[in-house]
């Protein structure tokens, strides 16, 4: 860890190393001693503007750290480990940090300074006026390192993506487990009481029914297995992968299996409609399997799975 500060009004610099710690403990002792050196007036005013409320949440969101992987598997694992989101709190900014959320308050419409602290963050706009970059300390191996954060859409965020896979693993399972049966056996219940003699799936539904379950076993497996493994792979590696191990090469054409088994979902569902296969909730219900499908394939293409780019 190195800290250094120069002041040259005061004709005064300070430069030191440490093999280790945290930066809280270098930014403790670099203010300390620039405290010590250079006495400051405890009534001395800050700079300080007041924004508008709606300027301010115009800047909040998800941010990313520009050195990511941007046509490889590694984009989706090292999101979560490059990312961070800024929030707005009584007219300030609001960032995460190790030791706890710091607030920032503004200097000018681009530059904000740390409340009761010295570090200092600014946004860069494009031609059109739009915010698409963040300059900040980001930690680093136990110290602060000017960083450049890109803008990112919401819907590529750490926070919305974690929410996206999590509810295309768990609503076909709650959809298969839960609620097909669940209005199958009112199905036969209705049917039942009425005297109407029971129907059987034909061989086209026990397909449809057979494609949507394989699909999602294979989808599930998948997530946990192959995307579970870059991000542990990554993790266990600190930010460096010497190549690829036969296993995940061998795991790229799983993709192209939930692409087949996607088509023929959506075909299925196409004509359970059309035919009128099953009741109607459950033709809504396979409607809903055939949405998470398709947004599965979605993030595969757009992950880099689909093809598996490595």
């Amino acid at each position: 860890m190195t800290r250094s500060a120069i002041v040259p009004d005061a004709r005064v610099g300070v430069y030191f190393v440490a093999n280790g710690g945290r930066s809280a403990f270098g930014a403790a002792l670099r203010d300390t001693l620039l405290a010590m050196l250079i006495p400051v007036s405890a009534d001395q005013p800050r700079s300080v503007v007041a924004l508008d409320e709606r300027y301010l949440r115009s800047l909040t969101g998800p941010y990313q750290i520009t050195r990511y992987a941007h046509h490889t598997i590694e984009s989706f694992p090292t999101l979560f480990a490059t990312s961070t989101t800024i929030e707005q709190g009584r007219g300030r900014l609001v960032l995460p940090y190790p030791n706890g959320a710091v607030e920032f308050e503004p200097i000018d419409s681009l530059h904000f300074r740390e409340v009761g602290g010295e570090r200092l963050i600014a946004f860069r706009r494009d031609g059109n006026g739009r915010v698409t970059h963040l300059i900040a300390p980001i930690p680093f191996f136990g110290a602060e390192i000017p960083g450049v954060l890109e803008r990112r859409a919401w819907h590529n965020g750490a926070h919305f993506m974690n929410e996206y896979v999590s509810w295309l693993v768990l609503g076909p399972v709650i959809i298969l487990d839960a609620a097909w049966p669940l209005f199958a056996g009112i199905q036969w219940w209705l049917r039942r009481r009425r005297g109407l003699p029971s129907v059987g799936a034909g061989r086209a539904e026990l397909w449809a029914l057979g494609a949507a379950l394989a699909f999602n076993v294979i989808w599930i497996a998948f997530g946990f297995g192959f995307v579970a493994r870059t991000v542990r792979m990554l993790e266990r590696a600190n930010g460096i992968v010497y190549g690829v191990t036969p296993g995940l090469r061998a795991a790229a054409v799983v993709p192209w299996v939930l692409a087949a088994l996607a088509v023929v979902i959506v075909m299925s569902c196409l004509r359970a409609w059309l035919q009128r296969s099953w009741d109607w909730p459950r033709r809504s219900l396979y409607s809903l399997l055939t949405v998470g499908a398709v947004l599965a394939i979605a993030f595969l293409v757009r992950w880099n799975y689909l093809p598996t780019r490595f």
